[in-house]
């Protein structure tokens, strides 16, 4: 009889075993998910407020050269070039946010451009920040 009480409390104690583990998956499954999807907002977020800031900066930079005396044409060919460079960079940074976003994850975003992604803060705003 205490054989069987012993393989009783040893079968009880791996389906508890197995049991926790499993839950522990999961649990682990979904914080990591959260994990991801508010570190991936934190750097659109931080992305986009670079790209405001370059923003501000390009216009000091043309109204310096302005004040400097400076041809039109030339500043306006500085801002053709420095808009052009920021919409690369604009590309680079979403394509590296989409391409490289843990496969397993990707449901979270549905964005796959700059305005798309301004749109996808704006719209989730006020749930991080609030």
């Amino acid at each position: 009889m205490e054989t069987y009480n012993l393989i009783q409390f040893i079968l009880v104690f791996i389906i508890g075993w197995l049991c926790s583990s499993i839950w522990n998956y999961f649990l682990n499954f979904g914080l990591a998910a959260l994990m991801v999807k508010h570190v991936s907002y934190s750097v659109m977020c931080y992305a986009q407020l670079i790209h405001e800031s370059s923003k501000e900066f390009m216009e000091i930079k043309y109204n310096s050269l302005k004040q400097l005396g400076v041809n039109v044409n030339d500043i306006k060919r500085v801002r053709n070039e420095d808009e052009h460079v920021t919409r690369d960079t604009q590309k680079m940074i979403v394509d590296l946010i989409v391409h490289r976003y843990p496969r397993n994850f990707k449901h979270q975003i549905d964005f796959s451009n700059w305005n798309e992604m301004s749109d996808y803060i704006r719209k989730h705003q006020r749930r991080y920040n609030g």
